[in-house]
């Protein structure tokens, strides 16, 4: 007996609307046509059977629909990327899997994309057309070569070559068939925990053939590696807290602990009990796990806990300056809870590092320098830290402050 259409629009009306919108150019037209989707699977239900292929179902008719919707209406940009038609490298496949449950293998597909998408819009003319028509607008090669006026053979050539232009621009290495693809703001979520010896081999893996291929993610993580014994949680302080910046870069770093302290439950093994029977997944009625506040200046794009285990998480509340968010999945807890974050974002002004606990605790912060600028000097806070490897030095500041006093690291070049 199949279940009430009510139950299935409700179940999977948020994939598909992020799947209908990945393939479009604006919000508008994809909450139209997710819509469009919606009805004519209603019309259709009464022919589906149920053989655990509903996802399935529910993509084919959105794939149909905005495929009919580009032909209708030329303004929609579709995004393709799977070359389904013939033999084309394709790119698409590697990505993560656009119906996959993980939801942050989903983040991890939206922002591909967009790289992607910038990646198209810098190709010389000649090959951001071939792309256009193959990829944005889903052509075939024999249609492509019709409107270009050039041989089967050049559209495929041409293809062929702008695709390893990205991969190239992008830090894409090369990968089998099915694969995931990891670029260089990617790999730059995962640096700190590689460096720290503390993701899941999975990942591990991942970024380890990224930086097989990529030199400039390699420096950064060879320099993480010799700061990363320096930076240590303080057991005895209430709140331990550390945050990392990089000149030159977009990336920052930051880890809070403490000793977990349940606000409503007896303990943590309860905790990880209710952790266990809903697979990591964190029921609201149950358990809020917060993650803290951040200026809007940066975006979080990674959670880590103890072990390098990765969790996710949602924005739950914000004013004028501040993004607040809590964990939606978490594989355990533990009794010294200790939580990493990964950002990118605006750094804060050359010369200068501060930051304002809010409790009482123990915060130290980094700043890591180009060598080619030469040793820092340190003009507010606790030294410089020289590495043998790697392309960066750090500068740090690290004390106990009450709940009212701020950090300030300041430094200089002579």
């Amino acid at each position: 007996m199949k279940r009430p259409f009510e139950e299935i629009v409700e179940e999977n009306a948020d994939w598909l609307f992020r799947y209908v919108r990945s393939k479009t150019a604006d919000r508008e037209t994809a909450e139209d046509l997710a819509q469009e989707v919606w009805l004519r699977a209603f019309r259709a239900y009464d022919t589906y059977e149920e053989r655990g292929m509903l996802r399935h179902w529910l993509a084919r008719i959105a794939s149909n629909t905005v495929r009919n919707a580009l032909y209708g209406r030329p303004e929609i940009v579709v995004f393709s990327l799977d070359a389904a038609q013939d033999d084309a490298d394709p790119l698409l496949d590697a990505l993560p899997d656009m119906e996959a449950a993980d939801p942050l293998d989903e983040v991890e597909r939206r922002e591909m994309v967009d790289e992607i998408l910038s990646a198209i819009d810098a190709l010389p003319e000649k090959y951001r057309q071939v792309m256009t028509f193959r990829f944005l607008m889903d052509l075939p090669v024999d249609e492509v070569a019709r409107r270009m006026n050039i041989p089967a053979g050049s559209v495929k050539s041409s293809t062929h070559y702008a695709i390893e232009r990205i991969r190239r621009d992008l830090g894409i290495p090369k990968k089998a068939k099915g694969d995931k693809i990891m670029t260089c703001e990617n790999a730059k979520n995962y640096l700190f925990m590689y460096a720290k010896g503390k993701l899941s081999p999975e990942r591990r893996a991942e970024v380890a053939e990224h930086l097989a291929s990529c030199p400039h993610c390699r420096e950064i993580e060879e320099s993480l590696e010799e700061l990363i014994p320096h930076i240590e949680f303080k057991r005895e302080a209430p709140v331990s807290h550390f945050l990392l910046n990089f000149e030159g870069e977009t990336v920052s770093y930051s880890g809070v602990a403490s000793t977990w302290e349940p606000s409503f439950l007896d303990d943590f093994d309860e905790i990880n009990r209710i952790l266990a029977d809903n697979g990591g997944k964190i029921p609201e009625s149950e358990l809020t796990i917060g993650i803290g506040g951040h200026g809007k200046s940066v975006k979080l794009n990674a959670v880590f806990i103890n072990e390098g285990e990765e969790c996710g998480f949602e924005v739950c509340a914000e004013d004028e300056f501040h993004e607040y968010e809590k964990m939606t999945s978490c594989p355990r807890v533990y009794p010294y809870f200790e939580q990493y974050f990964s950002y990118t974002g605006n750094l804060p002004k050359a010369g200068e590092e501060r930051n304002d606990l809010g409790c009482d605790g123990y915060t130290a912060l980094y700043r890591a320098v180009p060598k080619s600028r030469g040793v820092p000097k340190v003009k507010q806070g606790n030294g410089v830290i020289l590495t043998e490897k790697g392309s960066y030095n750090y500068v740090f500041a690290a004390r106990y402050v009450g709940m009212d006093e701020t950090c300030v690291l300041r430094y200089e070049f002579e």
